[in-house]
């Protein structure tokens, strides 16, 4: 073999001297090349090496690092163990005298396969690789080395397909009897989703009770036939034309018996308002304006700000007891606009609920002043927000009369009506606008039922609402 190489190296070195061209040069080439024929024959005695082809590119990425070789058995019996949306764990059978193990991939539609990773001990034999894309095929196969050395890899070629990653559930509420109504997050690599629901105290998820969505852009929907007055976990699959499925966010609702709000007796073919009032708890004037609702059996809307709540936990308290709509108006209405952070709406909604015991979902924006920002944290924390259709001013005007005159000179059907919780100039004025509108014939309602009631549906979370009627 030494000898071999010699005269091949030998002949090499001779042929570089001859000029090109001449007779005695083709002659020489020729019996050059016989040489080196020789040489290869002789090679194979011992190893068969791989010689990389253009055509060989189709299979793996030419590696300069590695020489393929039969020196080392082909590595067998891959199997994938575990799949995630960005990952997978691949194990096999270990080879006697390897070094460690490359491991190679090629997604669907890609012309070459890439070394996804390097298992440095040849007695390790499994390995997870990271960084895969969702839902999609790739091809796999793993070799052994040693020194330079290689092992061939063309025989064993495992195919596996990653999983679509999680829905997640945005929004889930419970609208009216026996139905609830659920938003997630879509997933363009998704064929459809797979919606489950289950009682909350049962142990499993029946194939029986769910319903197929069809399409990666379908982002929400409705189930019906629910049981009324029973609490039930949700949770969505995502799925895929490639067989692979992810068991996504799960999340659970009480499903009400009768549309929110509108069980206290609400006529919806009658005319009706929603007051509103913002900036309290503020005192001897919150607790005088409560008086006036509960006298008439009046409901409202109550924006509150975050910091005030805590510091009249009692009149947040009677809110509830009286059935009226809680709203949130910032932590501490320092920030306007642009100005106003998620921490400042969030951190409000917190304390509320704390207070309270009771979600808040309303929401209305300093100044009126809303932005995408505050639209989105509304969407998150599952809050409608609300404008107004006739403001009082009476936070600039303190005067009772301007603030009554204010009301019954513009009202209608439908309005929204801004008023401030903290003055006694407004407590004055709503001891006779309650009793006037009631006379009128509008019903007071809150902000939640008045959009129920003139639209026939619920507010949209992160959706701004002014004239509903």
């Amino acid at each position: 073999m030494k000898r071999q190489r010699s005269k091949g190296k030998h002949v090499r070195k001779k042929i570089k001297k001859l000029r090109k061209g001449s007779l005695f040069g083709t002659l020489v080439f020729v019996a050059a090349a016989a040489a080196v024929c020789t040489t290869a024959v002789a090679m194979s005695q011992f190893a068969r090496y791989d010689i990389m082809t253009i055509a060989d590119t189709s299979l793996s990425e030419l590696n300069c690092n590695f020489i393929r070789s039969d020196s080392l058995p082909e590595v067998t019996n891959t199997k994938v163990t575990e799949t995630t949306s960005k990952s997978v764990s691949v194990k096999w059978d270990s080879i006697p005298d390897a070094e460690g193990y490359n491991i190679y991939f090629k997604a669907s539609g890609d012309e070459i396969f890439t070394k996804k990773k390097s298992v440095k001990n040849g007695n390790s034999v499994s390995c997870k690789v990271d960084g895969l894309q969702q839902a999609e095929d790739y091809s796999l196969y793993v070799t052994a080395y040693n020194g330079n050395s290689e092992s061939r890899k063309y025989t064993t070629i495992y195919n596996v397909c990653t999983k679509p990653e999680k829905a997640e559930i945005t929004s889930i509420r419970s609208e009216q009897d026996g139905c609830i109504r659920l938003k997630w997050k879509t997933n363009s690599r998704a064929s459809g989703y797979q919606i489950q629901y289950k009682y909350t105290d049962s142990d499993d998820y029946s194939e029986n009770d769910s319903i197929s969505i069809f399409g990666s852009d379908k982002g929400e929907t409705e189930v019906y036939n629910l049981t009324p007055a029973r609490e039930y976990d949700v949770r969505i699959k995502t799925l895929t034309d490639k067989n692979g499925e992810s068991i996504g966010s799960e999340k659970s609702v009480e499903i009400l018996k009768d549309m929110p709000g509108l069980n206290y007796g609400i006529d919806v073919d009658k005319p009706m308002v929603a007051l509103t009032f913002d900036d309290g708890p503020g005192g001897e004037p919150s607790d005088r304006i409560l008086d006036v609702l509960e006298k008439y059996n009046a409901k409202a809307t109550f924006f509150m700000v975050g910091y005030n709540a805590t510091c009249y936990p009692d009149n947040v308290k009677r809110k509830v007891d009286l059935g009226m709509e809680l709203g949130n108006h910032t932590w501490d209405h320092t920030h306007y606009g642009e100005d106003v952070t998620i921490n400042d709406i969030k951190k409000s909604s917190h304390k509320i609920m704390e207070v309270s015991g009771q979600k808040v979902g309303a929401f209305r924006s300093p100044g009126g002043m809303t932005t995408d920002t505050i639209l989105k944290e509304c969407e998150y924390e599952h809050m409608s927000s609300y404008l107004w259709t006739i403001d009082t001013e009476d936070w600039k005007i303190r005067d009772k009369k301007h603030i009554y005159d204010s009301v019954m000179k513009n009202v209608k059907d439908g309005d929204i009506i801004l008023m401030h919780e903290i003055y006694g100039t407004t407590a004055d004025a709503v001891e006779k606008i309650v009793p006037a509108l009631q006379k009128k014939g509008f019903q007071l309602v809150t902000c939640r039922d008045l959009v129920i009631a003139k639209t026939g549906k619920p507010p949209e979370e992160g959706v701004e609402y002014r004239n509903v009627g």
